[in-house]
């Protein structure tokens, strides 16, 4: 269910995905993100345009890659400035799916403060 993705993203330190709603989540709830790029011409936008998520196209980069977005400090500013890009230039335009997993993620926000 939802609230169970919800509680993982919540409880994990880094989210490794494709493009879903989960990436989208993720960063809504300020979690830092590899974004697997599966397909050479998949440029997954807005997430990169916004420096919101760390992609990756090889399995072989995920070492790497989790050890950079978890302690490279300039990797770490980069990514949680972008966050904030993606949820003001993304997100801001209200709608009913918008503002309905707003709701849900500020419900379980404060729920878990």
């Amino acid at each position: 269910s939802n609230a169970n993705t919800y509680e993982l993203i919540s409880n994990s330190d880094v989210i490794i995905s494709p493009p879903s709603t989960a990436v989208t989540e993720a960063i809504a709830l300020d979690k830092p993100v590899l974004l697997i790029k599966y397909m050479p011409f998949d440029y997954s936008s807005p997430y990169q345009k916004t420096h919101s998520v760390l992609p990756i196209s090889s399995i072989d980069d995920v070492d790497e890659a989790i050890k950079q977005i978890l302690f490279d400090p300039h990797t770490k500013t980069v990514l949680a400035k972008g966050r904030q890009q993606f949820l003001k230039e993304v997100l801001s335009y209200p709608g009913k799916s918008v503002n309905q997993v707003l709701k849900v993620i500020n419900d379980m926000l404060q729920n878990n403060a």
